[in-house]
């Protein structure tokens, strides 16, 4: 589970980070949380017809109470909703390799917010904030090809500014993830991911209104220049992408209840990698670049993966698959060094 949410993580997120000069940025994320609704309703009704999973696993299979339907407004708009259009205002003046480092951070926002707020949290080997710094410094010399200082649209106190708000993207994220942790396990994973999804939705497709339509000739300027073909192309674009983050979101909930917010989160660094190995095996990225930058490169994916190998699984502890006694239910489980 923990490979396909890196997989889905990084093609969905190569399609996000790209900046669009087809509709209007807002207006983008919108339309690609309009899909993933979509598809959550498609998988919703094929199941009940089809009676593919129990009724309580299903989204809103229970009807939430007041408070959880609360809890998951909260969680729609600061883990879903504030991150995207946080990236997608910084992304004007951040260059794509700045932006992944940044959100790498998410595991380390965890970590800070566990130890400081979270009275219960679980014990933590030493090894784990390790190599979270390792990977990190793994993503930083991977992505140097990626960082882009040449712009020259901002001045260093507003990239200065925008860097800020990634960094408090990446700080929504990791706190909201400790929460739904500890606070949200009544609910089950697809009621989580799909509730985030509506009220995320519903908050961007408000801001989108209220940004999209105050700049410089609202819709006009992009729709003059819009063809058929570039449309087309958006939408099947945006649809794969809403699909992958689907059913991404699902696994996500699904590990950050049976392993924990922190470890979950680890996938910030790879999902990078994949952004990258695509950038250079499909859309060559690596066109321009020198050598010594490529050797660096891999160098860097190296150390990434060894880094998160260590924030995973480290020695007195490996991580089982098993299954629940009672109910049968697949889990992963700690086991002990002998075992």
């Amino acid at each position: 589970p923990f490979s396909s949410l890196v997989v889905l993580f990084g093609l969905a997120h190569h399609v996000l980070h790209k900046p669009n000069q087809i509709i209007p940025p807002f207006t983008t994320i919108a339309i690609q949380l309009g899909f993933r609704l979509l598809f959550f309703l498609i998988f919703i009704c094929v199941s009940r017809a089809l009676r593919l999973m129990p009724r309580h696993k299903l989204p809103f299979g229970k009807c939430p109470s007041l408070i959880s339907t609360c809890l998951l407004f909260c969680l729609g708009i600061a883990n879903l909703a504030l991150p995207l259009a946080l990236v997608q205002i910084a992304i004007r003046c951040v260059s794509i390799g700045a932006i992944g480092i940044l959100q790498t951070t998410r595991p380390m926002f965890a970590i800070l917010f566990s130890l400081l707020f979270v009275s219960d949290a679980r014990p933590m080997h030493w090894l784990r904030p390790v190599g979270m710094i390792i990977s990190f410094f793994g993503v930083i010399f991977s992505s140097l090809h990626l960082i882009d200082t040449t712009n020259d649209e901002c001045s260093e106190s507003e990239s200065l500014g925008y860097l800020l708000l990634v960094v408090l993207s990446a700080a929504l994220e990791g706190v909201c993830s400790v929460l739904a942790e500890r606070y949200m396990t009544h609910l089950s994973d697809l009621t989580l991911a799909s509730g985030q999804t509506i009220f995320g939705s519903i908050f961007i497709t408000i801001l989108s209104i209220s940004i999209d339509l105050n700049e410089p000739n609202g819709y006009e300027a992009y729709v003059e220049e819009l063809t058929g073909g570039d449309l087309i192309l958006f939408l099947c674009l945006t649809c794969v992408t809403a699909l992958f983050s689907c059913i991404g979101w699902s696994i996500f909930f699904y590990l950050n209840r049976v392993i924990g917010a922190i470890k979950v989160l680890t996938y910030s660094f790879l999902e990078l990698l994949v952004y990258i190995f695509i950038g250079i095996m499909l859309l060559r990225h690596w066109e321009g670049v020198f050598p010594l930058e490529r050797v660096i490169t891999i160098f860097g994916m190296i150390v990434t993966v060894v880094g998160s190998y260590l924030c995973l699984q480290h020695e007195g502890e490996k991580f089982a698959y098993t299954k629940a006694p009672l109910t049968g239910e697949p889990r992963w489980r700690v086991s002990s060094k002998n075992e």
